[in-house]
């Protein structure tokens, strides 16, 4: 393995933030610099940086204006440090629960009371280098990789997939279950093609976000019925969903139904489908309230609960979904090279919103130049 005598790095001088009174993303200010490789400590790893996945959030809840996230997850390989992971290629996501607490114990890690951030954006290097600095109790291996998938697509597979995962095991997914996807969010994509891959019945997908299904069934995942939510109110929607159930002669009660949206409109929706015995997984989140839940609930006998992320215990099976081919990622990454950073983070409100966007290295640009480029 080459370790290098520098690391190329884009230092964070001012971070990417939420303009409260646009709406969009400033983009903040990033300065390119070399720096000497630091000392490997025991346990510590250097790994070559192959993709940087970045993650757009907005204003928070309460409609505060809230600092961006500038990296969420990094897919590599190990070229120093600590001998047993020496060679291996590699991902570190975000976020780690710390799989002691008792939230973490209840398999609720989302909530956990000691989580920890391998990924420190304010470090030098940061994020956004060409080697980074990281424990190895921080890191997950890629096995069994195949070469027309892409090491740098990797990068983000976590944060795009826990959530669903976790959501299939709540939801107690079974075969030849029947299902409802409804949402306007990326994670339906991967929501559609893991239900497929459990084994699930009749897919129904409702989307507002048309290109979601369309890429879904381009790369394999293909729903019995596909909703295109443009311009139609819930009745309109939940009428189409009826007509096809009863046209399909389908069972009208048990439906699991995965709502990946905030949307007022979407809740209304998912409302009004509540039937008799259905799990409903809610993904999303927004202030808009949807009204009446809980009467409804009463009336159908139906479950409702909420999901984020899931133990880091999940982590190689979602891997595993994604370097077998179950799960697909390829289609729905946008990457970038590392040298059109400000570009990028100055056209994020304008980027595809079905695609998680990566940056990789195999440019770092010492002689910039900042002329528009398109995506690739």
């Amino acid at each position: 393995m080459t370790i290098p005598d520098k690391i190329t790095t884009w230092k964070i001088i001012e971070p990417p933030v939420l303009n409260k009174e646009t709406g969009r993303i400033d983009a903040g200010e990033f300065e390119l610099a070399e720096v000497p490789v630091p000392e490997l400590a025991s346990g510590q790893v250097l790994v070559e940086v192959a993709g940087c996945a970045i993650c757009r959030l907005g204003a928070d809840s309460n409609g505060a204006q809230s600092s961006i996230p500038l990296a969420y997850e990094i897919s590599g390989t190990v070229v120093a440090g600590d001998d047993a992971w020496m060679g291996k290629e590699v991902l570190i996501p975000a976020v780690l629960s710390c799989g002691q607490c008792d939230f973490c114990v209840k398999g609720i890690g989302s909530c956990c009371d000691n989580p920890r951030k391998p990924l420190n954006h304010w470090q030098i290097p940061s994020c956004f280098s060409s080697h980074i600095l990281n424990s190895g109790s921080s890191l997950f291996e890629i096995r069994h990789r195949k070469r027309s998938l892409p090491l740098e697509h990797l990068a983000g597979v976590f944060d795009a997939l826990m959530t669903p995962f976790q959501a299939l095991q709540r939801a107690s997914l079974g075969s030849g279950d029947p299902v409802i996807v409804i949402g306007d969010h990326e994670m339906v994509q991967y929501l559609v093609q893991m239900t497929k891959a459990s084994g699930a019945g009749t897919v129904i997908a409702i989307e507002w976000n048309q290109l979601h299904s369309q890429e879904s069934v381009r790369h394999g995942a293909h729903p019995e019925f596909i909703i295109n939510c443009t311009n139609k109110n819930a009745e309109t929607i939940t009428a189409e969903v009826k007509m096809y159930i009863d046209k399909e002669r389908l069972v009208r009660s048990g439906w699991k139904v995965f709502a990946v949206t905030g949307s007022k409109s979407a809740q209304e929706t998912v409302r009004y489908l509540l039937g008799y015995a259905s799990k409903i997984v809610v993904l999303g989140c927004s202030t808009a309230q949807a009204k009446d839940w809980i009467g409804k609930l009463e009336e159908t006998d139906a479950e409702m609960m909420g999901v984020c992320g899931c133990l880091p215990g999940n982590f190689p099976q979602i891997l595993k979904l994604v370097t077998s081919g179950e799960v697909q990622v390829s289609p729905f990454v946008l990457t970038r090279p590392m040298s059109w950073i400000h570009e990028t983070f100055q056209e994020i409100n304008s980027l595809a919103q079905d695609k998680r966007i990566i940056l990789t290295t195999d440019d770092f640009g010492l002689d910039f130049n900042p002329e528009p480029k398109s995506c690739r």
